[in-house]
């Protein structure tokens, strides 16, 4: 997964945003071909407190609104919760465990365990 929205910040910028309430965000989706689903996870977004809403929200819920029903029976089941993104504490570790494996001066694009 790489992480969007960092390219041109520094770690000191980051860590500012964060401070003021800044947010890692995954955006989980779904999408089914009749009696198959599949539930997958966009990449890892970085949201500012002054952009709260990003155009991938919007285009990962109707992607699973769209295309996330149709499976039988898992489809209907995994597409509802999969219409709101996840900004857990977890994702902000995974990224600052696998940072601290490696030193570079920016957050961008770090491997994921």
């Amino acid at each position: 997964m790489k992480i969007i929205g960092t390219e041109n910040l520094t770690r000191e910028q980051v860590q500012h945003e964060l401070s003021k309430r800044g947010k890692f965000v995954v955006y989980p989706y779904c999408i089914s071909l009749l009696v198959i689903t599949f539930k997958r996870s966009s990449d890892i977004y970085f949201v500012t407190a002054d952009k709260p809403f990003t155009g991938a929200r919007l285009s990962y819920s109707l992607l699973s609104f769209v295309a996330g029903w149709w499976g039988i029976p898992w489809g209907p089941i995994w597409t509802a919760p999969r219409s709101v993104p996840v900004h857990r504490e977890e994702v902000y570790e995974r990224i600052r465990r696998a940072e601290s494996r490696d030193p570079r001066p920016v957050l961008s694009n770090p491997p994921l365990p």
